[in-house]
């Protein structure tokens, strides 16, 4: 059977068995060579296969972790490799590890979505996660918040099968004053990025629920802080899904932060009217 270019829909794309791939951000460079997928003859887009597909990523995130280290802020303009990424762990062992899928922008310097099947459930019932902004967790390793997020939703929710993580700004990076630095030099656009905002409500309509946990401002102004939240709440507002959030700390002011959990915590529902209260003590 012929095989369907999902970009421009032409049907006959060509088996490629050893295709090879030129990578390149800020300076930095690598090339993959054995690459095997399918490559459309009408509009030059390719489909990678999966192991092809990780070597892809992982080299991306390489060569991206190169042009920023040993950056630091305090420049005329912001570039995307003034944020540095920080380290990865294992994803939790609930998660089915061949199923993950994510979409960054195509330097990866944005990640606008990454959702996290758990083993012998149904990924079809996920559950919607909006932190601040990403880290290191890709399709390959994740970080603290990541993995405790999928660890806490398969306790304390059984009938959900996959989580997606969402983020109110898209632009990776570890530290969150670096993330407010740009938004200060770049705009509040650029930290949310372009595709963001359909892609949360895209999730949201394919989700069972979703659980806040994007924390205090925490080096970001409070003002665009706010006014990106009060964005968000919108979104949430018309998914017309359940909304949850950590009830241990800052219960009254900004959801706590998925990075403090506690396995003991409680996740309890909150009014979407609830969601863009603004904080009044605490960042976290």
């Amino acid at each position: 059977m012929a095989r369907q270019c999902r970009s421009c829909g032409h049907t006959g794309m060509v088996r490629n068995e050893d295709y090879q791939e030129k990578l390149r951000f800020d300076g930095e460079s690598a090339t993959l060579t054995g690459l095997k997928g399918w490559l459309c003859p009408n509009c030059g887009e390719g489909e990678l296969d999966q192991e092809s597909s990780k070597r892809y990523a992982v080299a991306h995130d390489e060569i991206i972790h190169r042009a920023r280290s040993g950056l630091t802020m305090g420049r005329s303009s912001v570039s995307t490799t003034s944020l540095r990424i920080g380290r990865t762990v294992p994803h939790a062992p609930c998660v089915d590890t061949e199923q993950i899928t994510a979409l960054f922008s195509p330097c990866r310097a944005w990640r606008y979505r990454l959702t996290l099947p758990f083993r012998n459930r149904d990924a079809g019932k996920g559950m919607a996660i909006i932190l601040k902004n990403p880290s290191s967790a890709s399709e390959q390793s994740s970080d603290k918040t990541v993995r405790t997020v999928c660890e806490m939703v398969r306790r304390r929710f059984p009938e959900i099968g996959s989580v997606t993580i969402l983020n109110l700004f898209a632009l990776r990076g570890t530290d969150s004053r670096e993330v407010g630095e740009a938004i200060r030099q770049q705009g509040l656009d650029f930290a949310v990025g372009p595709e963001n905002d359909s892609v949360i409500a895209e999730t949201l309509s394919k989700s069972q629920a979703a659980i806040i946990a994007w924390g205090g401002p925490a080096g970001i102004n409070r003002h665009p802080y706010q006014e990106r939240i009060s964005q968000c709440a919108k979104i949430l507002a018309n998914s017309r899904l359940p909304v949850f959030r950590n009830n241990r700390k800052g219960s009254d002011t900004h959801p706590f932060h998925a990075c403090y959990w506690g396995y003991a915590d409680q996740l309890v529902p909150v009014a979407t009217e609830e969601v863009e209260r603004p904080s009044t003590r605490g960042d976290i």
